[in-house]
């Protein structure tokens, strides 16, 4: 069983360099900056593990400053702070 941590740079063999922004018990979450979305995905270990590895030789400049990460009850997904912040604001002025 492979071993992942919070912030720790990870290469999926289809979705490329990534960081681990947060952990649970049966599931990783990471950022991909290649993909189209600002949250990060959310990968069940025990899918994901034979496609994600830990890669700490990689290096991308988008994942060298990343804002810290929240999880959205809503979606269960984590998002940087940011973005969530302003959604709410968005959601709010309805």
């Amino acid at each position: 069983m492979v071993q992942f941590a919070t912030g720790m740079m990870v290469r999926h063999s289809t979705l490329g360099i990534g960081r681990v922004v947060a952990m649970e018990k049966t599931a990783v979450h990471v950022f991909f900056p290649s993909g189209e979305r600002h949250a990060a995905a959310k990968l069940r270990l025990g899918v994901a593990e034979p496609f994600l590895h830990p890669d700490p030789e990689a290096h991308d400049e988008r994942l060298d400053a990343l804002p810290r990460f929240v999880l959205d009850p809503g979606t269960g997904r984590y998002s940087p702070e940011q973005v969530r912040a302003a959604t709410a604001r968005k959601t709010k002025r309805k």
